[in-house]
């Protein structure tokens, strides 16, 4: 049995399939993961597959937690070069920058969210495509998904980078908003 998945407006879990035919992007709703249907560009036969998307927890986190990120922010702003040396530098920036320019200049909005999305699988050590996603989806009020994408970027090593310090200050400050908007019982 097939189904086929039309979908025209954003759902709150949903993953962005790409078709393997057409290319065609699309939101599909979870439910849908491992289901074979066909595309509704192309009509060719595909399977929804799950997001390649790192795992990060959606709980809310103390407020210890963003205190110590905003002290090594300070750190970071007041003693620059010492934060910098102690950092190791980012392998393959060339290629990161390439792809960066690669989502940044398409068109298609799901297709570009799609792009920003893949980066973050392959685990881009710069902030913009979390930015990017994180604004994207609170603009479209999936304050779930814009968390996520914060708590994956906070829950690796790439926050630490003192190039990064200001950008990552701003994703901070978004989450922490996120997260008292989707946790209001939980303060500490």
């Amino acid at each position: 049995m097939t189904n086929t998945i039309y979908l025209e407006t954003p759902v709150p879990f949903h993953v962005l399939f790409t078709c393997p035919h057409c290319h065609a992007v699309r939101q599909v709703p979870e439910q849908y993961v491992g289901q074979t249907g066909q595309c509704n560009t192309c009509g060719g036969a595909i399977t929804i597959k799950a997001s390649d998307l790192p795992s990060a927890p959606t709980t809310p986190h103390p407020k210890a937690w963003y205190r110590e990120r905003m002290l090594y922010f300070e750190f970071c702003r007041d003693n620059y070069e010492r934060a910098r040396s102690e950092f190791p530098p980012i392998p393959n920036d060339e290629y990161w920058q390439h792809q960066i320019q690669i989502a940044a200049n398409c068109h298609d909005r799901l297709e570009q969210v799609a792009r920003w999305e893949r980066l973050v699988a392959q685990g881009i050590p710069w902030p913009v495509a979390y930015e990017y996603l994180v604004h994207h989806y609170v603009k479209d009020k999936d304050y779930e998904r814009a968390f996520y994408f914060c708590s994956v970027y906070f829950h690796s090593d790439r926050w630490k980078n003192p190039q990064c310090a200001g950008s990552s200050y701003k994703l901070l400050k978004t989450m922490r908003k996120l997260d008292k908007k989707l946790h209001p019982e939980y303060e500490s």
